[in-house]
């Protein structure tokens, strides 16, 4: 999973994208009130279930569960969520700022993000048919 999120925000402020298996959510929430203002589903094409298996497994055992300040002064935070058997891990950056060891993996997680708030399908992603665009068109 990935996300990120700003404190310091009115309207969309957080997005938490859950991967299991090849099923993606991505949940976007703001800071006022419980409801989520969007949740849109998709799959993993084979083109990233591919890639994702790929930067996994270059990265370091030793990853830190935090690397920076994240969103210290309201510059955001990102994360990244690992899921090893039965071990997760979660690992906290600054927003747009992610250490070098997680750089590919971050930018894989945006790619992957991205068109499930927008709702267009690429290579990476296929979007289901009842996905809301962000923002609400």
């Amino acid at each position: 999973g990935a996300g990120w999120s700003f404190g310091m925000c009115g309207g969309y402020c957080n997005a938490d994208l859950e991967i299991d298996d090849d099923a993606l959510v991505v949940t976007g929430t703001g800071q006022i009130g419980e409801e989520p203002l969007f949740v849109n589903r998709g799959t993993l094409t084979t083109v990233a279930r591919e890639r994702i298996d790929t930067v996994v497994r270059t990265l370091d055992d030793d990853l830190e569960p935090v690397y920076g300040c994240p969103d210290c002064a309201d510059g955001g935070a990102a994360y990244v969520e690992l899921a090893y058997g039965d071990t997760i891990t979660r690992h906290d950056m600054e927003f747009g700022r992610p250490p070098e060891v997680l750089v590919e993996l971050r930018e894989l997680a945006i790619s992957i993000l991205g068109p499930l708030e927008t709702c267009g399908s690429n290579e990476l992603v296929a979007v289901a048919d009842d996905c809301t665009p962000w923002p609400a068109q």
